[in-house]
């Protein structure tokens, strides 16, 4: 009868291989989502660059209300559309048009570009002051 209450070696190896497993999962899913729901949290500012220079700030809340625009310059126009807490480049009219393919953005990660227009659009939050980085 004790046969029966006794794990095997491979029993064993694979009931520890599939508790590691579960912890690495539900780890890289807390990391992942930590990030999202902390965008959400943070309040946050869409900052739109032309040529190099601040032409407009929009807070991206869920009070801020939908919105199209133009922004114009010497190099281009680019249409750029605020909807449910993103931002997003929606027409331009520059050649490759890779700026509206970014489609809308909502946190920090990467910003919009528009090259040819020379516009930039970046997300900044309140804990954009802390480094996260350091480079030599």
């Amino acid at each position: 009868m004790s046969d029966n209450l006794t794990m095997k070696k491979e029993e064993r190896f694979a009931l520890i291989l599939g508790i590691l497993l579960s912890i690495i999962l539900i780890t890289s899913l807390i990391i992942i989502f930590k990030d999202n729901f902390n965008d959400k949290s943070l309040s946050r500012t869409a900052c739109i660059y032309s040529d190099g220079k601040l032409v407009k700030e929009i807070p991206l809340n869920s009070q801020t209300p939908d919105m199209t625009f133009t922004i114009e310059s010497k190099y281009g126009s680019n249409t750029i559309t605020v909807k449910e807490g993103a931002i997003a480049v929606t027409d331009a009219d520059c050649a490759n048009k890779i700026c509206v393919k970014e489609g809308f953005i909502s946190n920090s990660r990467l910003p919009i570009t528009c090259l040819p227009n020379r516009l930039i659009i970046t997300i900044k939050t309140k804990d954009d002051s802390a480094l996260d980085a350091v480079t030599y």
